[in-house]
Protein backbone atom coordinates (compact mmCIF):
# COMPACT_ATOMS: atom_id res chain seq x y z
CA UNK A 1 0.00 0.00 0.00
CA UNK A 2 1.28 3.38 -0.60
CA UNK A 3 -0.07 6.52 0.83
CA UNK A 4 0.04 10.46 0.43
CA UNK A 5 0.95 11.80 3.58
CA UNK A 6 -0.77 15.99 4.53
CA UNK A 7 2.63 17.63 5.33
CA UNK A 8 3.31 18.98 8.22
CA UNK A 9 3.93 23.24 8.07
CA UNK A 10 5.97 24.96 11.21
CA UNK A 11 5.34 28.38 10.23
CA UNK A 12 8.21 30.59 12.14
CA UNK A 13 7.65 34.13 12.78
CA UNK A 14 10.24 36.53 10.88
CA UNK A 15 10.93 40.11 12.49
CA UNK A 16 12.95 43.07 10.57
CA UNK A 17 15.82 44.96 12.68
CA UNK A 18 15.12 47.97 14.02
CA UNK A 19 18.46 49.78 13.34
CA UNK A 20 18.72 48.10 9.66
CA UNK A 21 19.31 50.74 6.87
CA UNK A 22 16.15 51.28 4.53
CA UNK A 23 17.91 49.43 1.46
CA UNK A 24 18.89 46.67 3.39
CA UNK A 25 17.69 43.00 2.25
CA UNK A 26 15.50 41.58 4.71
CA UNK A 27 17.20 38.33 6.41
CA UNK A 28 15.90 35.18 5.49
CA UNK A 29 13.30 33.58 7.06
CA UNK A 30 15.30 30.82 9.52
CA UNK A 31 14.57 26.93 8.40
CA UNK A 32 12.53 25.63 10.70
CA UNK A 33 13.18 22.80 13.08
CA UNK A 34 12.18 19.28 11.76
CA UNK A 35 9.87 17.34 13.72
CA UNK A 36 11.27 14.12 14.69
CA UNK A 37 9.22 11.74 13.85
CA UNK A 38 11.43 8.67 14.72
CA UNK A 39 10.08 5.03 14.39
CA UNK A 40 12.08 1.94 16.17
CA UNK A 41 11.83 -1.55 14.68
CA UNK A 42 11.43 -4.35 16.58
CA UNK A 43 8.55 -6.03 18.59
CA UNK A 44 9.77 -6.86 22.26
CA UNK A 45 8.90 -8.71 24.94
CA UNK A 46 6.94 -7.00 27.76
CA UNK A 47 9.02 -8.71 30.32
CA UNK A 48 12.41 -6.76 28.66
CA UNK A 49 11.23 -3.44 29.26
CA UNK A 50 12.66 -2.20 31.95
CA UNK A 51 14.28 0.80 32.86
CA UNK A 52 17.95 0.53 32.06
CA UNK A 53 16.60 -1.38 29.08
CA UNK A 54 15.20 1.38 27.86
CA UNK A 55 17.78 4.00 28.72
CA UNK A 56 20.32 1.88 27.20
CA UNK A 57 18.17 1.77 23.83
CA UNK A 58 17.60 5.49 24.00
CA UNK A 59 13.93 5.11 23.69
CA UNK A 60 11.95 8.46 25.53
CA UNK A 61 9.94 6.04 27.66
CA UNK A 62 9.55 5.15 31.15
CA UNK A 63 8.89 1.60 31.96
CA UNK A 64 5.87 1.77 34.48
CA UNK A 65 3.40 2.71 31.87
CA UNK A 66 4.15 0.57 29.82
CA UNK A 67 3.93 -2.20 32.30
CA UNK A 68 0.07 -1.01 33.58
CA UNK A 69 -1.20 -1.08 29.73
CA UNK A 70 0.14 -4.86 29.50
CA UNK A 71 -2.42 -5.91 31.78
CA UNK A 72 -4.89 -5.09 29.66
CA UNK A 73 -4.37 -5.77 26.18
CA UNK A 74 -5.61 -8.82 25.07
CA UNK A 75 -5.94 -11.26 22.26
CA UNK A 76 -8.56 -11.75 20.23
CA UNK A 77 -8.60 -15.26 19.12
CA UNK A 78 -10.10 -15.56 15.28
CA UNK A 79 -11.82 -19.19 14.38
CA UNK A 80 -11.40 -18.74 10.62
CA UNK A 81 -12.92 -22.22 9.19
CA UNK A 82 -11.80 -25.20 7.31
CA UNK A 83 -8.71 -24.20 5.35
CA UNK A 84 -6.19 -25.80 2.98
CA UNK A 85 -2.55 -25.06 2.51
CA UNK A 86 0.58 -26.72 1.25
CA UNK A 87 1.68 -29.37 4.48
CA UNK A 88 5.57 -28.19 4.48
CA UNK A 89 4.12 -24.21 5.16
CA UNK A 90 1.93 -25.06 7.98
CA UNK A 91 4.86 -27.17 9.41
CA UNK A 92 7.03 -24.05 9.23
CA UNK A 93 3.89 -22.23 11.24
CA UNK A 94 3.64 -24.76 13.93
CA UNK A 95 7.18 -24.83 13.92
CA UNK A 96 7.51 -21.04 14.89
CA UNK A 97 4.43 -20.82 17.35
CA UNK A 98 4.11 -24.29 19.24
CA UNK A 99 7.07 -25.91 20.30
CA UNK A 100 8.25 -23.91 23.60
CA UNK A 101 5.14 -24.13 26.16
CA UNK A 102 5.24 -20.21 26.86
CA UNK A 103 4.67 -19.65 22.89
CA UNK A 104 2.09 -22.25 22.61
CA UNK A 105 0.00 -21.18 25.47
CA UNK A 106 -0.55 -18.76 23.42
CA UNK A 107 -0.66 -20.28 20.27
CA UNK A 108 -2.94 -23.07 21.76
CA UNK A 109 -5.95 -22.63 19.06
CA UNK A 110 -3.94 -22.57 16.09
CA UNK A 111 -1.40 -25.41 17.65
CA UNK A 112 -4.35 -27.61 17.77
CA UNK A 113 -5.89 -26.87 14.17
CA UNK A 114 -2.40 -27.47 12.79
CA UNK A 115 -1.65 -30.50 14.32
CA UNK A 116 -5.17 -31.90 13.49
CA UNK A 117 -4.71 -31.40 9.67
CA UNK A 118 -4.98 -34.18 7.54
CA UNK A 119 -2.99 -34.02 4.57
CA UNK A 120 -2.76 -35.88 0.90
CA UNK A 121 -0.35 -35.31 -1.82
CA UNK A 122 1.33 -32.50 0.42
CA UNK A 123 -2.10 -30.33 0.83
CA UNK A 124 -3.77 -30.47 4.40
CA UNK A 125 -7.00 -29.40 5.38
CA UNK A 126 -6.87 -27.78 8.85
CA UNK A 127 -8.91 -25.36 11.10
CA UNK A 128 -7.25 -22.14 10.61
CA UNK A 129 -7.16 -19.41 13.69
CA UNK A 130 -6.19 -16.34 13.25
CA UNK A 131 -5.41 -13.04 15.61
CA UNK A 132 -5.61 -9.52 16.07
CA UNK A 133 -5.35 -7.35 19.36
CA UNK A 134 -7.30 -4.77 21.76
CA UNK A 135 -8.02 -3.58 24.91
CA UNK A 136 -9.97 -4.46 27.84
CA UNK A 137 -11.36 -0.92 28.44
CA UNK A 138 -13.31 -1.64 31.35
CA UNK A 139 -17.10 -1.50 31.60
CA UNK A 140 -17.32 -5.11 29.94
CA UNK A 141 -16.09 -3.86 26.36
CA UNK A 142 -13.10 -5.06 24.50
CA UNK A 143 -12.10 -2.74 21.43
CA UNK A 144 -10.14 -4.00 18.54
CA UNK A 145 -10.63 -3.04 14.79
CA UNK A 146 -13.86 -4.00 13.22
CA UNK A 147 -11.82 -6.20 10.17
CA UNK A 148 -11.11 -8.50 12.78
CA UNK A 149 -14.53 -8.42 13.81
CA UNK A 150 -16.32 -9.20 10.53
CA UNK A 151 -16.52 -12.66 9.79
CA UNK A 152 -17.20 -13.62 13.46
CA UNK A 153 -20.35 -11.47 13.09
CA UNK A 154 -21.44 -13.03 9.52
CA UNK A 155 -21.21 -16.18 11.34
CA UNK A 156 -22.20 -17.40 15.06
CA UNK A 157 -20.40 -20.58 15.23
CA UNK A 158 -16.95 -18.90 14.64
CA UNK A 159 -17.58 -16.61 16.81
CA UNK A 160 -18.08 -19.17 19.59
CA UNK A 161 -15.21 -20.91 18.80
CA UNK A 162 -12.99 -17.33 18.86
CA UNK A 163 -12.14 -16.03 22.20
CA UNK A 164 -9.73 -13.28 24.21
CA UNK A 165 -6.65 -14.18 25.41
CA UNK A 166 -6.56 -12.23 28.36
CA UNK A 167 -2.31 -11.74 30.22
CA UNK A 168 -1.74 -12.98 33.25
CA UNK A 169 1.20 -11.80 35.76
CA UNK A 170 3.59 -14.76 34.88
CA UNK A 171 3.53 -13.60 31.06
CA UNK A 172 1.35 -16.39 29.46
CA UNK A 173 -2.82 -16.05 29.71
CA UNK A 174 -4.81 -16.03 32.76
CA UNK A 175 -8.24 -16.17 31.30
CA UNK A 176 -10.02 -16.47 28.48
CA UNK A 177 -13.18 -15.07 27.64
CA UNK A 178 -16.33 -15.64 26.05
CA UNK A 179 -17.67 -12.92 22.94
CA UNK A 180 -20.98 -12.33 24.07
CA UNK A 181 -21.72 -9.32 21.26
CA UNK A 182 -20.27 -7.50 18.80
CA UNK A 183 -20.50 -3.89 17.52
CA UNK A 184 -18.68 -3.13 14.68
CA UNK A 185 -17.88 0.93 12.89
CA UNK A 186 -18.09 -0.27 10.08
CA UNK A 187 -19.74 -3.09 8.04
CA UNK A 188 -18.70 -2.93 4.30
CA UNK A 189 -16.16 -5.31 3.42
CA UNK A 190 -17.29 -6.59 0.00
CA UNK A 191 -15.20 -3.31 -2.33
CA UNK A 192 -11.30 -4.56 -1.31
CA UNK A 193 -12.47 -2.55 2.02
CA UNK A 194 -13.84 0.26 0.46
CA UNK A 195 -17.04 1.30 2.04
CA UNK A 196 -19.70 2.16 -0.29
CA UNK A 197 -22.60 1.84 1.99
CA UNK A 198 -21.51 3.14 5.21
CA UNK A 199 -22.35 6.41 5.68
CA UNK A 200 -19.64 7.13 8.23
CA UNK A 201 -16.85 4.09 8.45
CA UNK A 202 -14.49 3.70 11.01
CA UNK A 203 -12.28 0.48 11.65
CA UNK A 204 -13.33 -0.25 15.13
CA UNK A 205 -15.27 -2.63 16.70
CA UNK A 206 -16.39 -3.51 20.63
CA UNK A 207 -16.98 -6.80 22.02
CA UNK A 208 -18.97 -7.73 24.57
CA UNK A 209 -16.99 -9.39 27.55
CA UNK A 210 -17.37 -10.50 30.91
CA UNK A 211 -14.66 -8.60 32.63
CA UNK A 212 -15.32 -8.80 36.34
CA UNK A 213 -16.57 -5.15 36.09
CA UNK A 214 -13.01 -3.46 35.38
CA UNK A 215 -12.79 0.23 35.62
CA UNK A 216 -12.22 2.60 32.11
CA UNK A 217 -8.75 2.86 31.07
CA UNK A 218 -7.57 6.08 31.00
CA UNK A 219 -7.81 7.81 27.72
CA UNK A 220 -6.36 10.62 26.48
CA UNK A 221 -6.41 13.22 23.09
CA UNK A 222 -3.38 12.74 20.48
CA UNK A 223 -0.50 14.63 22.04
CA UNK A 224 1.49 16.99 19.48
CA UNK A 225 3.32 15.48 16.11
CA UNK A 226 6.34 13.78 16.98
CA UNK A 227 5.61 13.14 20.82
CA UNK A 228 6.55 9.44 21.72
CA UNK A 229 3.69 6.79 21.21
CA UNK A 230 3.51 2.84 21.82
CA UNK A 231 1.31 0.12 21.02
CA UNK A 232 0.55 -3.62 22.84
CA UNK A 233 -0.42 -6.67 20.35
CA UNK A 234 0.37 -10.01 19.54
CA UNK A 235 2.07 -9.87 16.03
CA UNK A 236 2.33 -12.54 13.64
CA UNK A 237 5.01 -11.21 11.49
CA UNK A 238 7.05 -14.55 10.03
CA UNK A 239 9.04 -13.23 6.65
CA UNK A 240 12.45 -11.29 8.77
CA UNK A 241 15.31 -12.99 9.04
CA UNK A 242 17.30 -14.20 11.57
CA UNK A 243 20.25 -12.16 11.42
CA UNK A 244 17.99 -8.71 11.14
CA UNK A 245 16.26 -9.86 14.49
CA UNK A 246 19.52 -10.57 15.92
CA UNK A 247 20.67 -7.37 14.96
CA UNK A 248 17.82 -5.01 16.36
CA UNK A 249 18.20 -7.44 19.24
CA UNK A 250 14.46 -8.36 19.36
CA UNK A 251 12.91 -11.81 19.45
CA UNK A 252 9.50 -12.60 17.89
CA UNK A 253 7.28 -15.33 18.19
CA UNK A 254 4.45 -15.29 16.55
CA UNK A 255 1.04 -14.21 18.83
CA UNK A 256 2.64 -13.56 22.07
CA UNK A 257 2.75 -10.33 23.28
CA UNK A 258 5.00 -7.33 22.53
CA UNK A 259 5.25 -3.52 22.59
CA UNK A 260 6.83 -1.51 19.24
CA UNK A 261 7.58 2.37 19.69
CA UNK A 262 7.32 5.36 17.84
CA UNK A 263 6.06 8.55 17.29
CA UNK A 264 2.82 10.88 15.94
CA UNK A 265 3.49 11.05 12.71
CA UNK A 266 0.66 13.31 11.72
CA UNK A 267 -2.84 14.38 13.92
CA UNK A 268 -4.59 14.66 10.39
CA UNK A 269 -5.83 18.39 11.64
CA UNK A 270 -8.55 18.60 8.66
CA UNK A 271 -10.07 15.32 9.74
CA UNK A 272 -9.42 13.32 6.04
CA UNK A 273 -10.43 10.05 5.78
CA UNK A 274 -7.84 7.06 4.31
CA UNK A 275 -9.16 6.84 0.50
CA UNK A 276 -8.85 4.81 -2.40
CA UNK A 277 -8.85 7.86 -4.95
CA UNK A 278 -8.98 5.88 -8.38
CA UNK A 279 -9.68 1.88 -7.99
CA UNK A 280 -6.46 0.82 -7.30
CA UNK A 281 -6.34 -1.13 -4.01
CA UNK A 282 -2.37 0.05 -3.58
CA UNK A 283 -3.53 3.65 -4.01
CA UNK A 284 -4.70 4.87 -0.58
CA UNK A 285 -4.18 8.76 0.79
CA UNK A 286 -5.32 11.34 2.86
CA UNK A 287 -7.87 13.18 1.27
CA UNK A 288 -10.39 15.28 3.00
CA UNK A 289 -13.28 15.01 -0.21
CA UNK A 290 -12.85 11.17 -0.66
CA UNK A 291 -14.91 9.94 -4.37
CA UNK A 292 -16.89 7.37 -3.72
CA UNK A 293 -17.94 4.88 -6.81
CA UNK A 294 -16.95 2.03 -9.27
CA UNK A 295 -14.44 2.16 -11.94
CA UNK A 296 -13.55 -0.18 -14.80
CA UNK A 297 -15.94 -2.93 -15.65
CA UNK A 298 -16.22 -6.81 -15.69
CA UNK A 299 -13.31 -8.26 -14.18
CA UNK A 300 -11.44 -5.17 -14.10
CA UNK A 301 -14.16 -3.54 -11.65
CA UNK A 302 -13.12 -1.36 -8.86
CA UNK A 303 -13.97 1.31 -6.36
CA UNK A 304 -13.39 4.00 -4.95
CA UNK A 305 -14.14 5.55 -1.41
CA UNK A 306 -13.12 5.52 2.39
CA UNK A 307 -11.67 3.38 3.96
CA UNK A 308 -12.07 4.16 7.13
CA UNK A 309 -12.54 8.02 8.66
CA UNK A 310 -10.59 9.85 11.11
CA UNK A 311 -7.27 8.21 11.06
CA UNK A 312 -4.14 9.76 12.41
CA UNK A 313 -0.37 8.22 11.44
CA UNK A 314 2.57 7.03 13.50
CA UNK A 315 5.59 5.34 13.25
CA UNK A 316 6.03 2.07 15.20
CA UNK A 317 6.18 -0.63 14.08
CA UNK A 318 3.60 -3.14 13.01
CA UNK A 319 2.23 -5.95 11.10
CA UNK A 320 -0.32 -8.26 10.64
CA UNK A 321 -1.68 -9.25 14.66
CA UNK A 322 -1.61 -5.46 15.79
CA UNK A 323 -4.46 -5.03 14.46
CA UNK A 324 -7.39 -3.57 17.11
CA UNK A 325 -3.80 -3.05 18.86
CA UNK A 326 -4.07 -0.14 21.65
CA UNK A 327 -2.23 3.05 20.65
CA UNK A 328 -0.98 4.65 23.92
CA UNK A 329 0.76 8.05 24.67
CA UNK A 330 4.36 8.09 27.01
CA UNK A 331 2.19 8.19 30.39
CA UNK A 332 0.59 5.38 29.10
CA UNK A 333 -2.78 6.93 27.97
CA UNK A 334 -5.42 5.16 25.51
CA UNK A 335 -5.00 7.63 22.09
CA UNK A 336 -5.95 5.19 19.40
CA UNK A 337 -7.11 2.08 17.70
CA UNK A 338 -4.44 0.77 15.13
CA UNK A 339 -5.86 -0.89 12.13
CA UNK A 340 -3.58 -0.92 9.04
CA UNK A 341 -0.40 0.24 7.72
CA UNK A 342 0.36 2.15 4.74
CA UNK A 343 3.43 1.36 2.99
CA UNK A 344 5.18 0.24 -0.47
CA UNK A 345 7.61 -2.39 0.94
CA UNK A 346 5.67 -5.56 2.85
CA UNK A 347 5.90 -5.35 6.80
CA UNK A 348 6.40 -8.73 6.77
CA UNK A 349 9.47 -9.09 5.46
CA UNK A 350 11.28 -5.29 6.66
CA UNK A 351 10.43 -2.26 9.33
CA UNK A 352 9.57 0.19 6.42
CA UNK A 353 11.25 3.64 8.06
CA UNK A 354 8.85 5.86 5.89
CA UNK A 355 5.80 4.18 6.43
CA UNK A 356 3.42 4.94 8.49
CA UNK A 357 0.91 3.30 10.27
CA UNK A 358 -2.84 4.28 10.64
CA UNK A 359 -5.09 4.32 13.52
CA UNK A 360 -8.07 5.54 14.87
CA UNK A 361 -8.70 8.85 17.67
CA UNK A 362 -9.62 6.78 20.85
CA UNK A 363 -12.26 9.35 21.43
CA UNK A 364 -13.84 9.05 17.69
CA UNK A 365 -13.42 5.38 18.28
CA UNK A 366 -15.91 5.63 21.06
CA UNK A 367 -18.60 7.79 19.28
CA UNK A 368 -18.36 5.47 16.21
CA UNK A 369 -19.43 2.85 18.35
CA UNK A 370 -22.36 4.46 20.47
CA UNK A 371 -21.14 2.25 23.53
CA UNK A 372 -21.74 3.24 27.20
CA UNK A 373 -17.97 3.02 27.87
CA UNK A 374 -17.10 5.85 31.11
CA UNK A 375 -14.37 7.86 31.69
CA UNK A 376 -13.54 10.42 29.33
CA UNK A 377 -10.16 11.90 28.13
CA UNK A 378 -8.30 14.11 30.10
Amino acid sequence: MTISLLPVFLLAACTGTPDAPPTASPAPPAEPEPVDVTGWEGFFEWSRVEQPWLEERRLPFDALPIRLASARVGKLVIAGGAREAPEDELEDMRNAACLFDANRAWNEDRCRGLEERVCEDGTCRYEHFGNCSGLLAGDGWFITAAHCTAGLEADVSLAQASAILVPGADGRPAKRLELLSIKAGKHDWDHHWVALDDADPVDVAAVRVDDGALAPFPRAPLPAVGEPLFILGYPRVHGRTLDVLEAEDYRLVAGTPTVSFGRLADDNPSDAPLCNPDGNQEHWALISTCPRGTVGEGDEQSWTGPISNSPFLATYDSCNGYSGAPVFDAAGRWVGVNYTLASDTNPQDAFVEHARMVATPVDKAIQRLDIPLGGQSE
